[in-house]
C-alpha cells in the first residue's frame, strides 16, 4: 500500500481530534465554556427602538383619549348618580335618559377611536377597557331606568290622573 506513511487529508490528525473535545474537569465531566446570557428586553428597551414620530403619536393619542374618557366618565356619572323624585318627575327621567344616551354614544365613539392607536401599536390594548366599561355602565343605566320607571301616559302631563281618552 503506497502512501501508508502519508496522512489522509480528509481525516483529521489524532492530535487535532483530541484537541477538539472539551476539557475534562477533575470530576470527569466535560467543561464547556459558559456563554453570556442575553438580557431580557425590558419595556424601556423595546420603546427605545421606536421612532420619534411613533413616540409622539403615542403620547398625543394617549392624551386625547384620557380627555375623551374623562368626558365620557362625567356623562356616565351624571346618568348613574341622578335620581328622579318619582315616576312623575319626567324632567329628571328625561335628563337621565339624555345623559345615558350621550354617554353611550360617546363611549362607543371613544372605543372606536381607541382602536386606531391600539392597532398601530402606539398604545397597549388595555386602553380599550375604559371606554368599554363606560359603554356598559351607560347602557345598564338606560336599561335600569326603562325597567324601573316605565313611561306611563298617566303621568304625561304632570298629574296623577290618567290622561283623557282621545275623542272620536
Amino acid at each position: 500500500m503506497a502512501g501508508e506513511g502519508r496522512p489522509d487529508p480528509s481525516q483529521p490528525a489524532a492530535e487535532e481530534e483530541h484537541s477538539m473535545q472539551p476539557p475534562i474537569s477533575p470530576q470527569g465531566r466535560s467543561v464547556r465554556p459558559v456563554r453570556p446570557v442575553r438580557p431580557v428586553r425590558s419595556v424601556r428597551s423595546t420603546r427605545a427602538g421606536r421612532s420619534r414620530a411613533a413616540r409622539i403619536a403615542s403620547v398625543a393619542s394617549g392624551g386625547f383619549l384620557v380627555l375623551a374618557n374623562l368626558l365620557t366618565a362625567f356623562m356616565a356619572a351624571l346618568a348613574v348618580l341622578t335620581r328622579p323624585e318619582g315616576p312623575w318627575d319626567h324632567h329628571g327621567l328625561q335628563g337621565i335618559t339624555t345623559m345615558g344616551v350621550l354617554a353611550a354614544a360617546m363611549a362607543l365613539l371613544v372605543l372606536l377611536l381607541t382602536l386606531v392607536p391600539v392597532l398601530l401599536r402606539w398604545l397597549h390594548p388595555f386602553w380599550l377597557f375604559v371606554p368599554a366599561v363606560l359603554l356598559v355602565a351607560a347602557l345598564a343605566r338606560l336599561e335600569y331606568v326603562d325597567a324601573t320607571w316605565p313611561e306611563d301616559d298617566a303621568y304625561q302631563y304632570g298629574s296623577a290622573e290618567p290622561a283623557p281618552a282621545p275623542m272620536g
